[in-house]
């Protein structure tokens, strides 16, 4: 047991260590690198939401190109244009994809057409808090290393420490201590990389990281509840100790929207970055 978790931690490392320098090297360049990063991490993603949606023969394809086409255009358009233009040009697709479920005869197309709003809100998230002028980079790092924050700190303290489930029906593994564990070491991290990256108000920085970390989380309890209703133990096998895309960035898929709503909604009258 012993050797079989020691295994699947070092197959995490590695994993980091390599998708990593690759995201943040994303992070600084900005514009079309940042773009590509978001965009294939989003449809890897998307695709493996997808599956779960059932199988449709040749339609699947079909299928997985609408969502392509419509997750790569609200990115785009949100790239060189308006967050709100994006989120209008998605309803086309999100049709075509209604269309192409009911077509085939999925009964899981709640499941199938929620897949593109649901990874389509953090693109536009990620990619509107990058366009922030002069602080883009800096505020998107903050946001990952509090998203990484929450899944190590919750690891760690969930294995040291261990007690009572959190929600056993959902996820098995997680144990109070983990998510208290993650809500530290989120707060701590994201006081510590403000300070770092030149945030104007750190301590405001500690409530935007307990409130991304309670949203990483939560989502990522909801990836589980679909998962484990659709019978589904990891969205793929794409990434060694990590399962697949999807689960590796469930948390931020949850998070960006809601740190972006906060910066938006009160960044200007906080001035906290």
């Amino acid at each position: 047991m012993t050797e079989r978790v020691s295994g699947d931690l070092r197959r995490r490392v590695l994993s980091a260590a390599v998708l990593g320098p690759l995201v943040m090297a994303g992070v600084w360049f900005g514009g079309l690198a940042f773009w590509t990063v978001v965009l294939v991490a989003g449809a890897a993603a998307l695709g493996e939401w997808l599956r779960m949606a059932g199988r449709l023969g040749r339609l699947s394809r079909l299928l997985w190109w609408t969502n392509l086409l419509g997750l790569g255009t609200i990115a785009l358009v949100a790239l060189v244009w308006k967050v709100q233009v994006a989120v209008a040009a998605a309803v086309p697709f999100l049709a075509g994809t209604a269309a192409i479920l009911k077509l085939g005869g999925s009964r899981r197309v709640v499941i199938g057409i929620s897949g593109l709003p649901y990874v389509g809100a953090a693109v536009l998230a990620l990619v509107w808090l990058r366009l922030e002028s002069g602080t883009g980079w800096s505020l998107v790092a903050w946001l990952l290393f509090v998203v990484w924050a929450t899944d190590i700190g919750g690891y760690a303290a969930g294995r040291a420490i261990g007690g009572p489930k959190f929600l056993p029906a959902v996820s098995p593994k997680k144990t109070w201590a983990g998510v208290v564990g993650a809500c530290l070491a989120a707060g701590l991290v994201g006081w510590a990389a403000a300070l770092a990256l030149g945030a104007a108000r750190p301590d405001v920085a500690i409530a935007m990281a307990l409130a991304a970390s309670v949203s990483a989380q939560t989502g990522d309890f909801f990836e589980s509840a679909v998962k484990r209703h659709y019978g589904v133990k990891d969205s793929s096998r794409l990434i060694p100790g990590h399962g697949g895309v999807l689960d590796r960035i469930d948390g931020l898929l949850a998070a960006a929207p809601v740190v972006a709503g906060l910066h938006a909604v009160l960044g200007e009258a906080l001035v906290w970055w």
